[in-house]
């Protein structure tokens, strides 16, 4: 019982160390996603990240994204998470690697800075648009 527990203990430190790591490298998105699986409200500022992740995912996958904040909210984030445990292993392992790339693409510090610079430059038309 014992050993089983600083096990677990090992192997939580070990994803809070890696993601503390990854964000000190790439930014607060990408840290954040991998301990979590992508799904978020859908509703203000996370709308929005949820979109931009679900339009470079398959259609059935990108759907898993987010979930609507209404009225059986809970049930809903419990079948976007049993739908994503459920997807064949390589299935998943594709989503994941387009989710990294594109978080990185758009949010890790060097993304962000090139937006900043962009909208500086008034190159509007390299940045995301809202609602799309």
């Amino acid at each position: 019982m014992l050993l089983a527990l600083t096990l677990k203990l090992a192997i939580t430190a070990a994803v809070v160390v890696l993601a503390c790591r990854l964000v000190e490298r790439t930014g607060p998105l990408v840290g954040a996603m991998i301990a979590t699986l992508p799904v978020s409200a859908g509703h203000s500022g996370m709308l929005e990240v949820s979109r931009q992740l679900r339009d470079q995912l398959p259609a059935e996958v990108g759907a898993l994204t987010s979930f609507p904040v209404e009225p059986g909210a809970v049930e809903a984030i419990a079948a976007r998470l049993s739908a994503w445990l459920a997807l064949p292993e390589n299935d998943r392992a594709r989503a994941r690697a387009t989710l990294v790339e594109t978080v990185a693409r758009l949010w890790s510090w060097e993304g962000v800075a090139r937006g900043v610079l962009s909208a500086a430059a008034g190159e509007l038309d390299r940045l995301p648009r809202p609602g799309s």
